[in-house]
C-alpha cells in the first residue's frame, strides 16, 4: 500500500517538478516563504528573510520544514533541479507513509476491512497526491505527524508506561514546531485521553504532566529565541494569513499573501502585496 501510494506520487512528480524551477522574483516560487527561509538557513543566516530581500530574522515561518529543505539545499544545491525533485519526493514519502497510521487507527476503531479500505483510499486520494507531489509546504509532514499522534493517543488510553507519554509530548512539540495549527487539536486529544483515564480509575495527572513537560522541552528553545530576537513573547508564529478571493465565473482569482513583522533590529514591517494567484 505504501509503495503503491509512493509510486503514484513519484509518477506525478516527474511531470510537475519543472513548475518549481521558475527563476522569476529570485526563485520565489521555489517553496515560497519556506524556500526563502531554507535558503537563509543553508547560507548560515538562520531562520530569516522569508519574503524579498534581506528582511532579517523572522517568526513568520516555523523552523522544522525549512530546516529539512535547507538540508536538501546543502546536499543538492539551492533552488536546483535535483533539490526540487528531492523535496517533492520527500513530501510524497511523507504522504505515502500516512497510510500506516490511517490503517492502524481504523483497525483499532472500525475493524480490519474498513482499515484496508481507508488506507487504499488515502493511497489514491487526489488531494493527497496533489499536495504531496506538487506542493512545497509542510502539509504532508503535518498530516503524517497528526495522524501518528492520534494513533498514539488511542494507545495512551490504557498505557501506563511513562515513556509512551514522554514520546507523545516530544512528538507533539516537534509537530508544533513544524506547523502550530496542530495545537488546535492536540490539547483536545490530551484532555480527552485524560478524562477517559480518570473515569477508568487510571493514573492520568502525573503522566499528563510528564507529557506536558516533554512538550515544553522541545518548544521552549524556539519561544526563547523569538522572545530574545523580537523583545516580546510570540506564541509560536507571528503571522496572519489573509486570503481574499474574488471570482468572476472561474476565470479570475486574486489572493493577498503573508504580512508579518520581519526585522528584529529595526522593528519595521515587511509586506508582500497582492499578486495574481500562480497556482490553482
Amino acid at each position: 500500500m505504501v509503495l503503491a501510494a509512493l509510486a503514484v506520487r513519484l509518477g506525478v512528480v516527474a511531470f510537475v517538478y519543472n513548475d518549481w524551477l521558475d527563476a522569476s522574483r529570485d526563485h520565489y516560487y521555489f517553496g515560497y516563504e519556506n524556500g526563502r527561509v531554507a535558503r537563509s538557513i543553508a547560507l548560515g543566516q538562520g531562520v530569516s528573510n522569508p519574503l524579498h530581500g534581506n528582511s532579517g530574522p523572522t517568526a513568520m515561518i516555523m523552523p522544522v520544514y525549512p530546516v529539512i529543505l535547507a538540508g536538501v539545499f546543502k546536499i543538492l544545491g539551492i533552488y536546483s533541479k535535483a533539490s526540487a525533485i528531492a523535496i517533492l519526493s520527500l513530501n510524497s514519502l511523507f504522504s505515502a507513509l500516512t497510510c500506516l497510521p490511517i490503517v492502524l487507527i481504523c483497525r483499532k476503531l472500525l475493524g480490519g476491512r474498513t482499515a484496508m479500505i481507508a488506507g487504499w483510499m488515502w493511497a489514491f486520494w487526489p488531494n493527497g497526491i496533489y499536495f504531496s507531489a506538487d506542493w512545497m509546504w509542510p502539509t504532508c509532514l503535518t498530516t503524517l505527524l497528526l495522524a501518528s499522534l492520534f494513533l498514539l493517543v488511542l494507545h495512551l488510553k490504557t498505557a501506563n508506561n511513562k515513556w509512551a507519554w514522554v514520546g507523545f509530548g516530544l512528538l507533539s512539540g516537534f509537530a508544533a514546531l513544524n506547523d502550530p495549527n496542530v495545537l488546535s487539536v492536540l490539547p483536545l486529544l490530551a484532555l480527552w485521553v485524560s478524562l477517559v483515564r480518570r473515569r477508568g480509575g487510571r493514573r492520568w495527572f502525573s503522566l499528563g504532566a510528564l507529557a506536558a513537560a516533554a512538550f515544553l522541552v522541545v518548544v521552549m528553545p524556539w519561544l526563547i529565541r523569538d522572545c530574545r530576537t523580537f523583545q516580546r513573547f510570540i506564541p509560536f508564529r507571528d503571522a496572519a494569513l489573509s486570503i481574499v478571493s474574488f471570482r468572476l465565473g472561474t476565470a479570475w482569482a486574486l489572493s493577498f499573501t503573508w504580512e508579518t513583522t520581519a526585522t528584529a533590529a529595526t522593528g519595521r514591517t515587511a509586506k508582500c502585496g497582492p499578486r495574481t494567484t500562480r497556482r490553482s
